[in-house]
């Protein structure tokens, strides 16, 4: 169960923003409301994609680091370059 617990927690929100959608669009049935409400949502949806985007670069960058480091000689570093780029 522990081995699946991600998968469940990402459909669980999957399920709450569903709902919270379809809440806002009964709740705000004049357009212009509604798109000012899915605005104020979209803020937080935007300042997360920003964390995400900050973590991730740094991270993909040191693992290619460590990962290079790790290999040893030149020649497997050229080889593994070459296949990358091929």
């Amino acid at each position: 169960m522990k081995k699946n617990s991600a998968a469940i927690w990402i459909l669980v929100a999957m399920v709450i923003g569903i709902e919270i959608g379809y809440m806002i669009f009964m709740s705000f049935p004049d357009k212009k409301v509604a798109t000012e409400m899915a605005g104020y949502i979209s803020l937080i949806s935007d300042i997360f994609l920003r964390l995400i985007k900050r973590f991730i670069g740094p991270l993909v960058f040191s693992t290619l680091v460590v990962g290079i480091a790790h290999m040893g000689d030149a020649a497997s570093v050229r080889r593994v370059f070459a296949k990358a780029l091929g």
